[in-house]
């Protein structure tokens, strides 16, 4: 195995109430995430199978298989007021980037 090869085949992270209690009742299916350093680190190069998500910061919990992540540019058209998505390589360099987590069924 290749140093870090699995260092975060699971992710751990915090969501506002009003997210978390979307993604529990399962009408919230994708996560997204700010293209920063931060989540380069953590989703590029890395095969991310699990992710678990806190309510706040109170110990509830809930943990997903991630069916995949896609990284996505991101443009925002200021006359008609659409923001509009295009999926890139993982590997892209875009400076206004957001990662699509894609959630599997729940595991706990």
């Amino acid at each position: 195995m290749k140093k870090d090869e699995s260092k975060y085949e699971h992710i751990t992270t915090t969501l506002a109430h009003h997210w978390f209690d979307e993604i529990e009742s399962g009408r919230k299916t994708v996560e997204f995430r700010e293209g920063k350093p931060y989540w380069d680190v953590r989703l590029l190069g890395h095969k991310v199978k699990t992710i678990t998500f806190s309510r706040g910061y109170s110990k509830k919990t809930m943990t997903f298989e991630v069916r995949g992540v896609h990284r996505l540019a991101v443009a925002f058209d200021e006359a008609t007021k659409v923001q509009t998505f295009t999926e890139l390589p993982l590997e892209a360099v875009d400076p206004k980037t957001t990662y699509a987590i894609h959630l599997g069924r729940r595991i706990e």
